[in-house]
């Protein structure tokens, strides 16, 4: 469809737009995948406008990294190409910051060194999650490198052997 009369300058079409990565975490870079051309033939350049939770970003190229957020957050492009002369319909794209894994700063087994039979043992674990949610610990005790059925975080020594290593 022309701009005007026969023989004008034509907009230029974005024919598609997408985000990758599709589940972006902190640190990813977030890259704009575009498609565009221009009727008349003419070479196009597009221009990108991103917002992050709805705060524009100084950002103007087809990638950005996306930012510590939390999960949920949306980030959104806007693309517009360009011939030179006219500009095409500006098109928006929007993705969704997804969770983060918890980090797991430490754990450790108490008592450290030694331990009579008999006695528990209990481990100590500390970690962060940089959404904020809660966390919950899953134990997997070994004795002697091979698996044992316990759960939680406490170990009864009853029914090893001196030298075990757990």
């Amino acid at each position: 469809m022309p701009d005007g009369p026969a023989g004008a300058n034509q907009r230029p079409l974005i024919e598609h737009l997408r985000l990758e990565p599709a589940e972006p975490v902190a640190g990813d870079v977030l890259r704009a995948v575009v498609r565009a051309r221009d009727p008349d033939g003419e070479a196009v350049e597009v221009t990108f406008d991103w917002e992050v939770g709805g705060m524009p970003r100084s950002e103007t190229g087809r990638s950005i990294e996306v930012p510590r957020v939390r999960k949920g957050t949306p980030i959104e492009v806007t693309a517009t190409a360009s011939d030179g002369i006219a500009e095409s319909e500006p098109v928006r794209r929007e993705i969704r910051v997804r969770n983060q894994r918890p980090t797991l700063s430490q754990a450790r087994i108490e008592p450290w060194e030694t331990v009579d039979l008999g006695e528990s043992l209990t481990v100590r674990a500390d970690g962060t999650d940089p959404d904020g949610d809660l966390l919950a610990y899953h134990y997997r005790w070994r004795v002697n490198d091979r698996p044992i059925a316990a759960e939680g975080a406490s170990l009864s020594t009853a029914g090893l052997a001196p030298g075990d290593l757990v």
